[in-house]
């Protein structure tokens, strides 16, 4: 199928001003740069309507977790 399986957490901005935030498993296509973060390594791939798609350099966290992607998120918001 060339794809593999992250964990990822996404949030945007819906109809109407309504926020839409989820962490679940995906498919994501081999081709992707997610598809290469590996082992307990992270990745926050930020995607906006003026500002294109702007990777973070992968970072080495402790176990992988859920707690540990939302954080990541939170962590790299624009102030």
């Amino acid at each position: 199928m060339n794809h593999t399986i992250r964990l990822i957490a996404s949030a945007r901005r819906r109809a109407r001003g309504r926020l839409e935030i989820f962490v679940r498993p995906m498919m994501i296509p081999a081709s992707s740069q997610l598809a290469n973060v590996l082992g307990s390594l992270t990745e926050i791939l930020l995607v906006g309507d003026k500002g294109g798609t702007l990777p973070s350099p992968p970072r080495r966290r402790g176990e992988p977790t859920g707690v540990a992607v939302i954080s990541d998120v939170l962590e790299s918001r624009a102030p």
